[in-house]
């Protein structure tokens, strides 16, 4: 393959967490982050419960969420990302995730597909665990208004995605984004109505814009 249809600069910014940075700078409300580099300090970790997850990773590895009394464990699951060489965040966790859930928003060929929603405790590698599934979900308009913001900035900075997928949470402000994926999301395809046709269809389109090349 001589292309990606979401582009390798894209993709390579999408594969670090830093990400969220970046969209912060650019005004667009995430879950509060503490970052903490491979040589840095940490025991100055923010009070309450806190999810700890390196900046680096798929699929849940690593990730894992710690009540105020956990705070020894997690100084030292910090402290064992960084010296994996990791960039750590440390976020406050959300309790809305057991209630309202994860929500998670579909965009293909930019234009918004699909939503469902995931309900899962954070504890560790509990997101892919039995008890964390997926229902179709109705966005809110806040939720829209949101995930179209993040979809705006991903395509002034990279130009528009093949697929990209919004992931927020509920905070006592409102909707956040926890991430922005792009590299290789799970779509949900099969509950979003017309979504394979919708993904066939714009695969299609770009393939005849580049002339058929693969």
């Amino acid at each position: 393959m001589d292309r990606l249809y979401n582009h390798h600069a894209m993709v390579s910014w999408n594969t670090e967490k830093t990400y969220l940075r970046d969209l912060a700078a650019g005004g667009i409300p995430v879950v509060p982050t503490q970052w903490l580099v491979p040589d840095g300090p940490v025991e100055h970790l923010p009070l309450g419960a806190l999810v700890i997850k390196p900046a680096v990773g798929v699929g849940g590895v690593g990730v894992a969420q710690y009540e105020p009394h956990e705070r020894a464990d997690a100084v030292a699951h910090a402290r064992d990302l960084q010296e994996s060489g990791q960039i750590v965040l440390v976020q406050p966790y959300l309790a809305s995730v057991e209630s309202v859930g994860e929500v998670s928003l579909v965009y293909l060929a930019g234009q918004y597909s699909h939503a469902v929603r995931r309900r899962a405790v954070v504890r560790e590698s509990s997101w892919n665990a039995p008890g964390s599934h997926f229902v179709v979900h109705d966005p809110s308009e806040q939720q829209l208004g949101l995930a179209g913001r993040a979809m705006r900035y991903l395509t002034a900075q990279f130009g528009c995605p093949l697929y990209a997928r919004v992931d927020m949470l509920e905070s006592p402000d409102g909707p956040v984004v926890n991430e922005l994926e792009v590299t290789d999301p799970v779509l949900h395809l099969r509950l979003g109505k017309l979504a394979p046709v919708k993904l066939a269809r714009a695969i299609l389109d770009c393939l005849a814009d580049s002339g058929g090349r693969r």
